[in-house]
C-alpha cells in the first residue's frame, strides 16, 4: 500500500428538520463542505436552511457527519445548482452529467463511490405542499477515452397546494370571497346546481396556470481509492408507514429501521463508514373528489444514518426514515396566526380553526435512503458529530433567498495518523477520536 495520506475529509450522514406546526415547503436544507483540509486538520462548514410561508414560526434541526482520513483514499467535493420549474402536481425530472477531470486523483484510483454531501432547496415564487422529492448519485466510472471520472446526478419534485396561501390568497376570507364570486357567477346561470358549480369553479380558479419555480443546490463529493484502499458496497433502506387523524406518528415508533450493512470481507478492511447516495420521499393523502390532491404540510422530516457499531466487515446503524405533518401538541407560533380578531376567544371556534390550519390530514409516507457502505484498509475515523440549532422565521411575505432562512456553524478536527493499523477504541460502539471540536 503506498503511503499516500491526505488531510481529512468529512462525510454526511444526513438530519433532521421540524416546524412547530405545519408549513409549506419554502426552503429546507443541510449541507457541509471542506471549509480547511490541511496537514492533520479538518475544518467543516455546515449549513441548514428553513423558511415556511407568511406565518411565523421556529424550526428545529440536526445535521450528522463523520470525519475520516485514510491511506490512499482521496475526496473532491463538488457542487451543483439546478433550477426546477413545474406545473402544480406535475413531477419535474432532471439529469446531471458530472465529470471530473483525470488529474482530479491520482491515475492508479480504480475504485470510486459519489456520495451527498447535502442539499439546499428554497422557493423562489408561489411556495407550495411537498408530494415527492428524490436526489440520487450514480455510480461513478473512469471514462477510457478522457480519463475523467464521470457519474449522474439525478433527482425529481413535486408539489401542490390547495391551501389559501398557496394560491395567491394570503388569508382564508381571500379564498372564501374568491368562492363567492364564484358562487354569485354560479346563480346567474340559473338554480342550485348552477350556484354549486360556480362555487366550486370560484375556489379552484386560482390554480389555473400556477407555476412552481425551485432552486436546488446540490452538495456531493466524489471518494477514490485503489481496490487495496477503498470498497464501497451499495444498498437502500425503505420505510413506508401510514397514519390517521387520531393518534400521531413519532420518530421513535414509526420513523427508525435498524438494518445490518454488510461491506466485503477481506480482512484488509478495519474500518466502515456509511455515507448517503440517496434521498427519496413520497407522501399521499385522500381528501375526496373536490380535494383529491396527494401533497401535505411539512411538520417534520428526518433522514440519517446513525452508525451504531463498527466493525472491518459491516456496520450496524439505525436510519431514520421519518416524515409527518400533525403532531398532538400545542404551538405558540400557531396561536398568534388563529386567535379569532373579532368575534373574542371563543374556545369552540379556536378548535374549529386550529384544525383547519394544523392540517391534521391522514396519509401515507414512503421513504427510502441509499447508502455507500465505504471501507477503508488504514484509516482513523472521527464519528459520529452532530450539531443542532433553532431557527425563527418571521415570514410576513419575506424572501425564502434571505440569509435569515440560514444557519451556519464550523466544526475542527485534528486527525494525526498512526503508525500502524490497529482498529482504533470503540467508543459508544463506534470507532473514534475526538481531539479537537471547535463550536
Amino acid at each position: 500500500m503506498a503511503d499516500d495520506i491526505e488531510p481529512p475529509f468529512p462525510i454526511w450522514q444526513g438530519f433532521r428538520h421540524s416546524w412547530t406546526y405545519n408549513h409549506r415547503l419554502n426552503r429546507i436544507g443541510n449541507w457541509l463542505t471542506a471549509d480547511a483540509r490541511d496537514g492533520d486538520t479538518l475544518q467543516i462548514a455546515l449549513g441548514h436552511s428553513a423558511a415556511s410561508g407568511s406565518g411565523r414560526d421556529e424550526a428545529s434541526f440536526s445535521g450528522y457527519h463523520t470525519s475520516v482520513r485514510a491511506d490512499g483514499v482521496h475526496c473532491r467535493e463538488i457542487r451543483r445548482t439546478i433550477h426546477i420549474s413545474a406545473r402544480e402536481q406535475e413531477s419535474q425530472v432532471f439529469q446531471r452529467e458530472i465529470r471530473l477531470g483525470r488529474d482530479a486523483v491520482p491515475a492508479d484510483c480504480d475504485t470510486f463511490a459519489a456520495i451527498l454531501a447535502g442539499f439546499d432547496l428554497w422557493s423562489g415564487k408561489d411556495a407550495d405542499k411537498l408530494a415527492s422529492f428524490h436526489l440520487a448519485t450514480t455510480v461513478p466510472r473512469r471514462d477510457p477515452g478522457t480519463g475523467e471520472i464521470v457519474f449522474a446526478l439525478l433527482g425529481a419534485l413535486n408539489v401542490d397546494c390547495d391551501s389559501p396561501e398557496c394560491d395567491n390568497f394570503q388569508t382564508a376570507g381571500g379564498l372564501i370571497a374568491s368562492i363567492a364570486a364564484g358562487a354569485a357567477l354560479g346563480g346567474n346561470l340559473g338554480g342550485l346546481p348552477g350556484l354549486l358549480a360556480g362555487a366550486v369553479f370560484g375556489g379552484l380558479f386560482a390554480k389555473l396556470n400556477v407555476t412552481t419555480d425551485y432552486n436546488l443546490v446540490v452538495h456531493l463529493a466524489v471518494i477514490a481509492g485503489h481496490s487495496d484502499t477503498l470498497c464501497a458496497r451499495l444498498s437502500t433502506t425503505q420505510n413506508t408507514y401510514s397514519w390517521g387523524t387520531d393518534e400521531a406518528v413519532t420518530r421513535a415508533k414509526e420513523g427508525v429501521v435498524r438494518v445490518e450493512l454488510e461491506g466485503d470481507h477481506n480482512q484488509r478492511w478495519r474500518h466502515t463508514v456509511p455515507a448517503i447516495t440517496q434521498l427519496s420521499l413520497e407522501v399521499t393523502r385522500e381528501r375526496g373528489v373536490l380535494r383529491p390532491d396527494t401533497a401535505m404540510h411539512l411538520l417534520e422530516w428526518d433522514m440519517a444514518v446513525t452508525p451504531v457499531t463498527s466493525r472491518g466487515d459491516g456496520c450496524t446503524a439505525d436510519i431514520e426514515l421519518f416524515f409527518r405533518n400533525w403532531a398532538n401538541r400545542e404551538s405558540e407560533f400557531l396561536d398568534e396566526q388563529i386567535d379569532p380578531p373579532i368575534i373574542g376567544d371563543v374556545d369552540w371556534l379556536d378548535q374549529q380553526v386550529e384544525g383547519a390550519f394544523s392540517h391534521r390530514d391522514a396519509g401515507m409516507a414512503n421513504v427510502v435512503i441509499g447508502v455507500a457502505l465505504l471501507q477503508f484498509a488504514r484509516a482513523e475515523v472521527v464519528g459520529q458529530n452532530h450539531w443542532t440549532g433553532r431557527l425563527i422565521w418571521q415570514g410576513g411575505g419575506e424572501s425564502a433567498a434571505s440569509p435569515d432562512a440560514v444557519r451556519t456553524a464550523t466544526r475542527t478536527h485534528t486527525i494525526p495518523m498512526a503508525d500502524d493499523a490497529a482498529p482504533l477504541a470503540m467508543i459508544d460502539g463506534v470507532h473514534r477520536i475526538a481531539v479537537d471540536h471547535a463550536m
